[in-house]
C-alpha cells in the first residue's frame, strides 16, 4: 500500500490500543459469567477476524478488522494466566505459569520465522494467515478445557466446582479429599473499586506502575531490535525511510534475540521460587537496568545483538513475574478483573512504546530513546521496591481478607487450612478430651 512511516506506525499502535478496553471487559466477564467462556469468546475474536485482514483490500478496513483482533487479544491474555494460576497447586503455581508462557516464546520465533519464510515470495497476507492458523486450531480445543474450580466454588457452584477437582485427582492418580466443599458469602464480583480497598490499594498501584514500565521496556525490544539492526546504532543516529521489508540476515538476527525468551522462562521461575516474588523482581529489574544501559555504548553489531538478547530475556521474565505476582494478589471474586485493569496499564506502556521508537527512534535519535529505556527500567526498579506483600507459598485467597494484617501473616492463614499445624493438633488434642468427659468444650472450641 505504500505506507508512510506514521501510517506504519498506526497499524501495531490502534492494535494494542483496542486491547486496553479488551483488558477490562474481559476481566469483568470473567469474575461475572466465568473463565472459560469468555476465554473461549476472545479466542474466536482473534481467530475469525485474524483470518479476516489477510482478505482485507484497503488499509483502513486492514486498521479496523486488525483493532476488532487487539480487543480479543486484550480479554484472553490474562484470561489464560488466571486459569492456570487458579488450577495449580501454590506449590507448582510459578512453574506453570513458566511452562505455559514458553509457548509464548514459541510463538515469538513462529511469527519471524512466517515472515522469514512467507513474505518475499507470498507477501504479507500469507505472514497474518500463518499467524492464524494457531488461534484457529484453539477454537476447537478451548471447549474441552474446565472452568477454574475457584470461579465455581466463589459463584455458589460448588457441585460442578467439585466434579471439576475430582477430575484433576482421577487425572493424577491421588485419591480425592473426603466431605463438601464449604458455601462462600455472596459477595459483588468483577468490581475494579474492590482493588483499592485498605490492605490492596499500596499493591494495587505499584503494580499498575510496574506492569507500565514492564511492558514499555518489553515492546520497547521487540520493535527496536530489527531496526536498530536495520540502520545500525553505531553508525549515528542518521536513518534513512524504513523499507518495511527485512533482509535474512536481519531476520535471522531478530529471531536469535527472540530466543531470549526461552531464557527468562527458567530466570522467572528459578528466582521467584528461591528469592520469592519480591526480591525476585528487584532483582531482574535490576539487571534489567544494567543491560539497557550497556545497549548505549557501541561495541559493534556482535555485541548490540548479544545485548538485545538479553534484553529480551529479563524484560520478559520481569513481566512474567508480574503476570503471576498479580492473580496472587487478589480473592477469586475480583481476581479476574483486577487482572484486566492493570494490564489496561500494560498495554498502555506497549503503545507508549511504540510511540517511543517509531517518533523519538527512528525520526529524533536512537540516543534519546535509549535514555527514555533507562529512565523507565530505573523506575520500574525502584516500584519494586515498595511491593508490600510477599506471595510465593501462599494460597490464593477467595474472599477479601477482614484486615491488611492478614495478608502478611502466613502463619496465621496457614494455621485454619493445615493440618500439620500446631493450632490443628492442639483442636485434635482438645477433641480427645471432650471425649473422655469435657461436655461442650469442644463446641466451644469448634465455635472458636
Amino acid at each position: 500500500w505504500d505506507l508512510s512511516l506514521f501510517e506504519e506506525v498506526l497499524i501495531p499502535t490502534l492494535v494494542i490500543v483496542a486491547a486496553i478496553p479488551g483488558d477490562y471487559v474481559g476481566g469483568w466477564l470473567g469474575d461475572t459469567y466465568g473463565r472459560k467462556p469468555i476465554l473461549i469468546i476472545g479466542q474466536i475474536i482473534i481467530a475469525v477476524f485474524g483470518v479476516i485482514s489477510a482478505f482485507c483490500t484497503t488499509y483502513i478496513t486492514f486498521l479496523v478488522v486488525r483493532c476488532v483482533v487487539g480487543f480479543g487479544f486484550g480479554m484472553v491474555v490474562m484470561l489464560v494466566i488466571v486459569q492456570v494460576a487458579e488450577m495449580c497447586p501454590t506449590a507448582y503455581r510459578a512453574s506453570a505459569v513458566a511452562v505455559t508462557f514458553i509457548m509464548w516464546a514459541v510463538g515469538d520465533c513462529y511469527i519471524v520465522l512466517g515472515a522469514w519464510w512467507l513474505e518475499a515470495d507470498y507477501g504479507w497476507q500469507a505472514v497474518v494467515l500463518w499467524a492464524a492458523i494457531p488461534c484457529v486450531i484453539l477454537c476447537f480445543i478451548l471447549p474441552f478445557s474446565d472452568e477454574s474450580p475457584k470461579y465455581l466454588a466463589i459463584s455458589r457452584q460448588q457441585e460442578q466446582s467439585k466434579a471439576v477437582l475430582t477430575k484433576i485427582a482421577a487425572f493424577n492418580k491421588v485419591e480425592m479429599c473426603p466431605g463438601d466443599l464449604e458455601g462462600v458469602e455472596e459477595t459483588r464480583r468483577g468490581s475494579v473499586a474492590d482493588m483499592f480497598v485498605p490492605g490492596y490499594t499500596r499493591t494495587s498501584i505499584c503494580l499498575i506502575i510496574a506492569m507500565f514500565f514492564a511492558n514499555y521496556l518489553y515492546m520497547g525490544n521487540i520493535f527496536a531490535s530489527p531496526y536498530l539492526l536495520e540502520y545500525g546504532y553505531c553508525n549515528g543516529d542518521q536513518v534513512s525511510e524504513s523499507t518495511c521489508i527485512f533482509t535474512d540476515e536481519e531476520l535471522m538476527y531478530t529471531l536469535i534475540i527472540c530466543m531470549g525468551e526461552f531464557l527468562s522462562v527458567p530466570l522467572f521461575a528459578v528466582l521467584s521460587e528461591w528469592l520469592g516474588r519480591i526480591r525476585a523482581a528487584n532483582v531482574l529489574t535490576a539487571c534489567l537496568l544494567v543491560i539497557i544501559c550497556c545497549c548505549c555504548v557501541c561495541f559493534g553489531e556482535v555485541v548490540l545483538i548479544v545485548e538485545l538478547f538479553f534484553t529480551r530475556a529479563f524484560s520478559n521474565a520481569s513481566l512474567l513475574l508480574l503476570f503471576i505476582y498479580t492473580p496472587e494478589s487478589y480473592p477469586t471474586f475480583v481476581r479476574s478483573a483486577s487482572f484486566g485493569f492493570v494490564m489496561l496499564f500494560c498495554n498502555m506502556g506497549g503503545v507508549a512504546a511504540i510511540l517511543t521508537v517509531y517518533l523519538i527512534g527512528l525520526e529524533i535519535s536512537w540516543t534519546y530513546m535509549f535514555w527514555m529505556f533507562i529512565t523507565a527500567a530505573l523506575l520500574l526498579t525502584i516500584t519494586t521496591l515498595f511491593f508490600d506483600v510477599e506471595t510465593v507459598g501462599k494460597r490464593l485467597e477467595d474472599n477479601r481478607a477482614p484486615t491488611p494484617a492478614f495478608r502478611d501473616d502466613d502463619a496465621a492463614s496457614q494455621a485454619i487450612t493445615t493440618p500439620e499445624s500446631a493450632d490443628f493438633e492442639d483442636a485434635n488434642k482438645e477433641g480427645e478430651e471432650y471425649k473422655e468427659g469435657e461436655g461442650g468444650y469442644m463446641e466451644e472450641k469448634g465455635n472458636e
